[in-house]
This record gives C-alpha cells, structure tokens and sequence, in this order.
C-alpha cells in the first residue's frame, strides 16, 4: 500500500487511487499485463521506486504513459462529446434504488472495504446515484424465470470485473438459457477468443446455442506470453476495455 504519494519526475504525484484505478484498469485487458512495456513491469518498476530506487520513478512514468496511450490509440474514435459518464449513471442510477445520503454510503463503504481493496473504489463512484430518481417502469424481478426465447450467457473463468459467478447465477435463474464459458482472463470474450466470437455469431444470426457445458479454451495466455516477451510492443485487444474514466492522468506533485 502506498503511505506517501510516489513523485514519479516530471511533477507527477502517484497516489494510492492512482494504484487502485490502474489495478482496476489492467484487470480488463489482460494482454497489456506481461513484457517489459506492460502493467507487470511498470508495478515492478513502481515497487523500487517506493522502496527508494531513484532510477527506477522516470521508468515507471514511461511505461504508465505507454501503456495509457495504447489503449486510448486502441479504442476506436468517438464523436467530440465523450457521452460515457451519461450513459454509465443513466442506466445504473435509473436500475438501481441507491442509498440517499451520506451516511447510508458510509455504512456501505464498511462492507466494501471489507470484501476487496476495489470495494470502496466502485462503490464512491455510483454517489452521483444518490438523488437520482429510479426509472418507474425498471425491471425488479422476479429474477427465476423463462425467456420467450433462449438466452446465451457468455461468462469468462477470470473476469476480474464481472465475475464468472455471477454468469453462473444469470445462467441457472433463467430456465431455458444456455451457459457459454471462456477459460481465460479479461473482460468478455467476444473478439477475444475465436470459439466464443464463432458461438455468439451463430447466435445472434439463427438462434443456435453451444452444445452443453462449452468451454472455449484461452486464447492468448497472458502468461506464457509475459514469460517469452522481451521487446515487443503491446498487443492491445479491441474489446473488454477499461471505460475512459479508469484511465487517470497524470497529476501534479504537490
């Protein structure tokens, strides 16, 4: 855990919510993780530079920004007006019947905490929530029901953002759904994975469903690649991005 802030050179300041937002943030793309240009090495990096390394602050900085920079270059371009805080709070604060004060966050914050150093990191994020009215005609259950037609639930072994648990749970709530399974890392598998894009095409096209118990192998292994990676740049996918927001800036030193 970082006590003090971190002066990385160049008046950047890096905070432990910088630490957890590029956490959060290597969790959805797992193909930017390994080699010397990856979030394996910039925390390497960041770590002798905590433990007192002056060398090792303007390496950090560098592989962050480059490791930002490619993903942002990933992503595909956008209309001027950036609409992903509109589109994030205009569903889930319209779902979801939030707390609507302070306190009742705090209480909650407890919990988070408790549970994963990420807890507390989501959970802030969703208080622009609090005076938000939900939709009237939102869908609150019954969760255990059948679909006029069956649904394919697609849902990744390690996901460290929407966990395969809870793929399991949507698939065993809904009767005649189907269960889809990627043996791999990241957030989802469409375009990730030739086998699960394949499935979820023949899907979307006609209708047809993976045989039972599908699993579709990982592909690629973050770490065998990490292993033989020496100089290469990053491969960075076109799915199962972190949203803007996760990608701080630099700030300055204070």
């Amino acid at each position: 855990m970082l006590d003090e802030p971190i002066d990385l050179g160049g008046g950047f300041s890096y905070t432990y919510d910088l630490l957890i937002a590029d956490a959060t943030g290597a969790m959805y793309a797992p193909e930017v993780w390994g080699g010397p240009k990856g979030y394996g090495a910039f925390l390497d990096l960041l770590a002798d530079a905590a433990l007192g390394d002056q060398s090792a602050r303007s390496k950090a900085r560098a592989v962050r920004r480059g490791i930002l920079e490619a993903i942002d270059n990933r992503r595909p371009r956008e209309a001027d007006y950036y609409n992903g805080f509109d589109a994030y709070y205009g569903n889930q604060c319209a779902d979801t019947d939030y707390l609507g004060s302070f306190l009742g966050f705090r209480v909650i914050d407890r919990y988070a905490r408790a549970g994963s150093r990420f807890g507390p990191y989501w959970w802030w994020f969703n208080a622009g929530c609090t005076d938000w009215p939900v939709a009237p005609d939102r869908y609150d259950g019954p969760w255990r029901t059948r679909t006029s037609a069956p649904v394919l639930v697609v849902g990744n072994y390690f996901d460290g953002v929407t966990d395969y648990a809870g793929a399991r749970a949507t698939s065993r709530l809904l009767e005649n759904s189907r269960l889809l399974s990627y043996a791999g890392w990241g957030h989802t598998a469409y375009g990730r994975s030739t086998c699960t894009t394949e499935y979820v095409d023949r899907y979307l096209l006609d209708g047809t469903l993976p045989p039972v118990d599908t699993v579709c192998p990982a592909n690629p292994n973050p770490f065998v690649e990490a292993a033989t990676a020496r100089s290469a740049p990053l491969r960075v996918p076109a799915v199962g991005l972190p949203p803007s927001w996760l990608l701080r800036p630099e700030r300055p030193a204070r």
